[in-house]
Order: C-alpha cells, then structure tokens, then sequence
C-alpha cells in the first residue's frame, strides 16, 4: 500500500566525524529523498540517552512524541 509517510531506520556517524555537520548533512538528504517520493511527513525512533541526535532532529524540525503503542 501507498503511504504519505517517510521512515528514517537508522543514521550513525562514527565518532571521529561527530560534530562536523555530517549527522545534519545526512539526515536533511533523507529528508529531501522522502519529499521527493511523495512523502509528507517522516517518522523516526532513537533512544532517550541520545541526547545530541535528539537536538539534531529537533533543530531540524523533528517533534518528540512518547509513542508506546509501537513497542514490542
């Protein structure tokens, strides 16, 4: 089935890259290939401890939501 929604999996950056701009380089190129696949909206799952990827997602956008309901 078509569905307007866009998945980030996963996006790492080895730590000898961290805080070059890579990780925001990254996800904005995900971003951008969802939109231009028809995609509206995208959805992402990290880890509570990931405090710097958190950052990243929300200055880019992203909106935190406590989403259990998905959890297995």
């Amino acid at each position: 089935p078509h569905t307007t929604v866009g998945v980030l999996h996963w996006l790492a950056v080895m730590p000898e890259y961290w805080r070059c701009g890579l990780g925001k380089a990254l996800t904005l190129c995900v971003l951008r290939y969802h939109k231009e696949h028809g995609k509206t909206s995208v959805v992402l799952k990290t880890e509570a401890y990931r405090d710097a990827a958190i950052r990243l997602y929300e200055d880019i956008g992203f909106v935190k939501c406590d989403d259990q309901e998905n959890e297995s």
